[in-house]
């Protein structure tokens, strides 16, 4: 039988960076957004029960190697984002939380970004360029996908091509309120199961420590594990945000001025 796990994450914040390099590890089987509602390619209706999909698409049966078996399942899934207008819910999936919370041996990773002007900065050239992924392509058909991969020639991004943006402070300020209510719902809803808190910045840093953290949480034994997708954007964030400066003075004396600090 194998080990149930959930990668609970958000946007913009290195879910499939971890996603796909704990598929690199042999035992391990990790299945994308099942629970997303805003894919328009889903390989099944939106009134399909949610036993069924975790029954079919993610708890499936697996060759004998697999031994711990999960999928990523954004805060907010399969809820909509008030920071997103126009993207599909859809609460017939709601109780994917109940089922997770009472599914035995479950364990948790929780994907943190601790930025959350990065992480917006990220949300908001991400959506402009609708390039969401870099992925490596001599990595990207190993993954385990719910549609068909990308091509290979064809998801290799070219950094030079991001452009600096303006940030609305008071779209800043609502997005960073929204992602930590859905981070503490979230928790609160799996509080029953063990859990481990993963930080995106740890991951950058240290990166054979923090995947060692996480395979020793999983209980896995320890393997080198490697991501198939690359970072979209490296450049400071004085460089990616046009009108960085303005903000980081309006938001001095707050909260928010923690995350200008690089």
């Amino acid at each position: 039988m194998v080990t149930p796990f959930v990668l609970v994450s958000y946007l913009r914040s290195g879910t499939h960076m971890l996603r796909t390099a704990l598929e690199s590890h042999p035992a391990v089987f990790c299945q994308t957004e099942v629970f997303n509602p805003d894919n328009p390619i889903l390989p099944y209706a939106l009134d399909t029960p949610v036993d069924v999909i975790l029954r079919e698409h993610v708890f499936r049966s697996h060759p004998p190697r697999i031994t711990h078996a999960g999928f990523v399942l954004h805060a907010y899934h399969p809820q909509a984002l008030a920071s997103r207008p126009g993207q599909r819910a859809n609460p017939l999936w709601a109780c994917v939380w109940e089922h997770l919370a009472a599914l035995p041996g479950l364990r948790v990773l929780h994907l943190k970004r601790h930025n959350l002007l990065r992480r917006h900065v990220s949300h908001l050239l991400a959506r402009r360029s609708r390039f969401w992924h870099s992925w490596r392509a001599e990595s990207v058909a190993r993954v385990t996908h719910l549609d068909a991969p990308p091509h290979p020639d064809s998801v290799e991004w070219r950094p030079g091509e991001r452009p600096a943006l303006e940030v609305d402070a008071l779209a800043f300020e609502r997005d960073v309120a929204e992602v930590l209510a859905w981070r503490q719902r979230a928790d609160e809803a799996l509080a029953a199961c063990p859990r481990l808190d993963v930080g995106y910045e740890d991951l950058c840093a240290d990166w054979e420590s923090a995947t060692a953290r996480v395979q020793e949480f999983l209980g896995l034994p320890r393997a080198a594990l490697r991501p198939a997708v690359n970072k979209l954007d490296e450049r400071p964030l004085r460089e990616a945000v046009s009108n960085y400066d303005e903000l980081r003075a309006r938001f001095s004396g707050t909260p928010l001025r923690a995350y200008f600090d690089e």
